[in-house]
C-alpha cells in the first residue's frame, strides 16, 4: 500500500495484469493516445471475436503510475463485454473507479481516446509471426 496512491490505484500499478502486446497480431486492433506535455503515452490493443466481442485487452503505457493502473484498469473492465457496450464509456466512470485527482484526470482521457481509436482501427491482418517470442516455448 502506498500513502501517495488510492490503493486501486496501487495495486493496479504494482501489478499489472495485462500490460504488455500481442505477438500474434491477427485481428488485433489497436488504439494510441498521447499527450505532448508530458510525453505519456498509452496504447491499447483489443482482440476482436467474429462477434464484436472483446475477448482479451492488453495495453502498453509510457507514463506516471495514474496512467499504468488506468491502462490495466481499462483492459480489465473492457474484456468479455461487447464492443459496442463500452464505446460509451464514460471518462468520469474511470475517474471515479480509481479516484484520480483533478491533475491526474487526463490519464482518463487518454484512456477513452485509446479505446476508441481501438474500436475504430482496422483488425490486423498480418499472419502469425513463427513462435510467440517466449523462449520457454
Amino acid at each position: 500500500m502506498s500513502a501517495r496512491y488510492p490503493d486501486k490505484v496501487w495495486k493496479f500499478f504494482r501489478e499489472p495484469k495485462r500490460a504488455g502486446r500481442f505477438t500474434d497480431g491477427r485481428g488485433v486492433r489497436t488504439g494510441r493516445a498521447g499527450t505532448p506535455a508530458s510525453h505519456a503515452q498509452l496504447q491499447l490493443q483489443l482482440r476482436m471475436s467474429g462477434d464484436g466481442r472483446i475477448e482479451e485487452a492488453l495495453f502498453q503505457a509510457l507514463g506516471c503510475p495514474y496512467l499504468i493502473a488506468t491502462g490495466a484498469w481499462l483492459c480489465a473492465h473492457v474484456t468479455g463485454r461487447r464492443g459496442e457496450s463500452v464505446r460509451d464509456l464514460d471518462g468520469q466512470a474511470i475517474v471515479e473507479q480509481l479516484q484520480l485527482p483533478a491533475v491526474k484526470r487526463y490519464c482518463a482521457v487518454m484512456a477513452r481516446e485509446a479505446l476508441e481509436a481501438a474500436l475504430d482501427a482496422p483488425a490486423d491482418t498480418t499472419p502469425a509471426s513463427a513462435g510467440t517470442g517466449n523462449d520457454d516455448e
